[in-house]
């Protein structure tokens, strides 16, 4: 007896039914070897992490694979309704048997696959690693120039899709009316049940939002503050600053609007310390956080400090919220007083090992990076390439849109992670200003090796041509990031809040791009000139009251809390190191406050060599380290390690004319004076021959050190 044929004969279930069966088997298998591709990375890695990894997180990680088997079966049954409808056609003409069927379905849903990501890679093509990106890239490159720009473009990816879409509903259409009439009263139930669902789904979207309570508000509204800050983001890639590539239009129409102070310095280039110190107004040693890898006690420390400016402000009447992405994780691991928290996940060493088993399965990247993908599998939003600027974008929008129905004044923070390595950025920014007969490895996002990072660092020896894609690869992110701030400020215009708003543009650190003596990162040297502790800082407010200020005198981060303080008509608590920088804002050319940068490096991710010299020995990650189950299974610094932490800090001393670094060495402290209007990337150490300059300056940098007053450029000492 066969199976009764469907609405143009043949044996429709059947046939649905081998399809179905063989793209799961097929799936099955390409979990499997994922599976076995994780395992055999594992085995590669000779860290401890990895050792940890094997020993105490097996069933975490086998939980964790047996989810991704479901992401691959729910594309199996997506794949199963795709491909049917062209297999069922060709299998009733030409009498197919089962065997045929399922060779049918498996190559058609390959080639699906392969249709899907080069479609995706059209849009992002950082979502395809290793062998898959080397195949996209010989695809691209072996079309001709003229095609280029029409197939490999996001509209023609849907513009196929809309079409294939447009088949399935002529297919499946005539055949769902079928199936009603031969069971009307289950084709009843399915009406009378959707309806009410689909109308009470529209209504609900056409109904205005619940008024949130309005907080009473003086009669003078106050100002709000709106800060956009992107990881890593240099001073030296913007166009108010100087620069020639049209990295940020946007920002650079910002700083015409207000002050841009053209050389502002972090004292601590690291994401976690350099948001205290912006938020704090205070150096690393009197925040307390000095690395990276905090215990409980520490964090718990940072979050009860009483000049933190959120709580500052908090205690005025403003709502407080930050949005941010991956790199934005130093916002779950402390407390920074924020009322609201639009940041994930920590980083933790779960985190990186979900991050490890995502990257074997990219796969389930090219079908799931999408908001609706990142619903069912939240583990892909980890990924530091998954994460997109619009996310982050849409939830500030969102966040906007609360604080104007809220009523109160906002205090609203941006971060992006969009200019931080491995600096990934969507089409068409990954190809604004690269080379396009570039063809090494590092196309559309900088490539490493995770575990030669933690044993070594990056390379030390890349031909220039790499040098130069890398920072074309930069630049594009910046522009990204740039896009981005026209979107949200495009926004704060519409919803009426421009008028009231201070926006403030910066950074928590800048980044090294192999200036002389560096390789890529931030925080653990001073070579190379201000690149890695150089950030961008714009102010404008409302009704323009400093219109087209420049600034080109040292200020520092720890200067941004005070002035916006007193740009609020609110006081500074003296526990905060910075000074308001509204005089230079008053007075661009006549304000002088002798300002000194001093600053420190952060945890030594690598040894850094200093040629002809012998630093103090310092331990990889992988043992210095560890995991505390007890504390969300964050890593965190051995307490034996804190010491010789701080030990191989190097500490520098910065004039608008001299620079000095000094570092403790095996034998003896190792300084280094550098003249920086004839020597902007530090390479001619002047420490022998100018040894009056070297007294005086390493005096003030060992007494700031000691925690004995900051002095400034007249030889006066400012003490807390």
């Amino acid at each position: 007896m066969t199976a009764a044929p469907g609405p143009t004969g043949g044996p429709a279930p059947r046939i649905f039914r081998t399809v179905a069966l063989s793209l799961a088997t097929l799936h099955v298998l390409f979990w499997l070897a994922s599976v076995v591709s994780f395992v055999v990375f594992q085995g590669s890695q000779e860290n401890e992490f990895s050792d940890l990894a094997r020993s105490d997180y097996i069933g975490f990680l086998a939980l964790l694979e047996l989810k991704m088997l479901a992401g691959y079966l729910l594309v199996a049954a997506l794949h199963a309704v795709a491909v049917h409808p062209p297999i069922a056609i060709l299998a009733r003409r030409r009498g197919w048997g089962r065997w045929r069927i399922a060779l049918a379905s498996v190559l058609l849903s390959v080639a699906a696959t392969v249709a899907v990501a080069l479609g995706v890679a059209t849009i992002k093509p950082y979502l395809l690693a290793g062998p898959f990106a080397k195949f996209w890239w010989k695809i691209y490159g072996g079309t001709p120039e003229f095609l280029r720009g029409v197939v490999w473009t996001p509209a023609f990816f849907w513009i196929l899709l809309g079409l294939y879409a447009l088949f399935l509903a002529r297919y499946y259409a005539p055949r769902a009316w079928a199936w009603s009439g031969r069971h009307p009263r289950l084709a009843r139930a399915a009406v009378v049940g959707g309806f009410p669902l689909v109308l009470g789904a529209l209504l609900l979207s056409a109904l205005p939002a619940r008024a949130r309570p309005k907080h009473p508000q003086p009669e003078e509204k106050r100002w709000n503050v709106l800060v956009l800050a992107a990881d890593s983001l240099r001073g030296d890639r913007i166009g108010a600053n100087g620069y020639s590539r049209p990295t940020s239009p946007t920002i650079d129409r910002v700083a015409a609007e207000g002050a841009t102070f053209r050389l502002c310095l972090t004292p601590i280039a690291s994401t976690l310390e350099g948001w205290l110190s912006l938020l704090t107004g205070q150096y690393p040693m009197h925040h307390g956080m000095r690395h990276m890898f905090p215990s409980r006690e520490e964090a718990d420390h940072a979050a009860a400090n009483p000049v933190l400016l959120t709580r500052i402000l908090r205690e005025q009447g403003y709502r407080t919220a930050v949005v941010s992405d991956w790199a934005g994780n130093n916002f779950r691991l402390v407390d920074y007083g924020f009322e609201d928290v639009r940041v994930r996940h920590v980083q933790n060493f779960k985190v990186f090992l979900t991050e490890a088993v995502m990257l074997c399965h990219p796969f389930l990247s090219i079908y799931y990076q999408n908001e609706t993908g990142q619903a069912i599998f939240p583990e892909l939003e980890i990924l530091s390439t998954n994460r997109t600027p619009d996310q982050v974008t849409r939830q500030l929008k969102d966040s906007i849109d609360a604080a104007a129905e809220d009523g109160r004044p906002f205090f609203l923070v941006g971060f992006y992670s969009t200019t931080h390595l491995p600096y990934s950025a969507k089409y068409p920014y990954y190809e604004l200003f690269s080379d396009p007969n570039y063809r090494g490895p590092n196309r559309s996002q900088l490539e490493f090796d995770i575990d030669e990072f933690i044993t070594g660092g990056f390379a030390k020896d890349l031909p220039p041509h790499e040098i130069q894609h890398i920072g074309d690869l930069y630049d594009g992110t910046v522009r990204q990031f740039d896009d981005a701030v026209a979107e949200v400020l495009e926004h704060l215009q519409e919803r009426g809040l421009a008028k009231n708003t201070i926006v403030v543009i910066t950074s928590d650190h800048g980044d090294d791009l192999y200036e002389p003596g560096t390789t890529l990162g931030h925080g653990i040297s001073f070579n190379g000139g201000d690149q890695t502790n150089h950030i961008p800082l714009v102010i404008s407010a409302p009704g323009g009251p400093f219109r087209g200020v420049r600034v080109d005198r040292l200020v520092r981060a720890i200067d941004l809390a005070p002035t916006l303080l007193e740009l609020l008509g609110l006081p500074v608590p003296a526990p905060m190191d910075g000074v308001s920088l509204v005089p230079f804002i008053e007075d661009p050319a006549g304000a002088d406050l002798g300002l000194v940068f001093y600053g420190e490096t952060s945890y030594l991710f690598f040894r850094h060599e200093i040629p002809g010299e012998k630093r103090l020995s310092w331990k990889t990650l992988d043992k210095t380290t560890f995991v505390d189950p007890s504390f969300d299974h964050n890593i965190v610094l051995h307490p034996d390690a804190r010491e010789l932490m701080l030990a191989t800090k190097e500490l520098s001393i910065r004039t608008a004319e001299w620079k000095l670094v000094h570092a403790r060495g095996e034998e003896h402290d190792i300084d280094r004076l550098y003249h920086l209007p004839d020597d902007p990337h530090c390479e001619q150490d002047l420490a022998a021959e100018r040894p009056e300059v070297l007294a005086w300056m390493k005096e003030w940098l060992l007494r700031w050190a000691k925690d004995e007053g900051e002095t400034r450029a007249d030889g006066s000492v400012a003490k807390r």
